[in-house]
């Protein structure tokens, strides 16, 4: 999800995209992956939300860690995959704690799950 804090920067999802999801209504996953985060800042997370709220805004964003299985994945170099504090979905209320320092509780229910609940919503509608 939109700007690594490498150096030099990564894009994974450019700002214009993320503006063309939110634009038909899609919504963007925070990403929990350490090597599109940043390899040394474990707090990193906290930069990317932030990024996505100035960019897209509150109500286009959502948790999207995509938690896998890695323990034989072929590419060793990338382990560990996530930082030991946000390993696995039992680190959701530390981070959802941090962000409640950061941002208003309005945006803080929206990132952590009405709007994933609002997005199934109008898809079932839809379909």
């Amino acid at each position: 999800f939109l700007q690594c804090q490498k150096d030099p920067p990564t894009v994974n999802l450019p700002d214009d995209v993320a503006k063309e999801i939110v634009k038909r209504k899609g919504i963007i996953g925070i990403n929990f992956l350490q090597a599109f985060l940043n390899d040394k800042k474990e707090d990193a997370i906290f930069d990317q939300i932030n990024y996505g709220i100035d960019l897209v805004g509150e109500n286009a964003l959502c948790f999207g860690a995509d938690y896998f299985y890695t323990a034989h994945h072929p590419d060793q170099s990338r382990r560990p995959f996530f930082y030991p504090a946000q390993a696995d979905a039992a680190c959701y209320p530390a981070i959802i704690e941090k962000l409640s320092e950061q941002i208003s509780p309005a945006a803080l229910k929206n990132i952590a799950f009405q709007n994933a609940l609002n997005f199934i919503l109008r898809s079932l509608k839809q379909a």
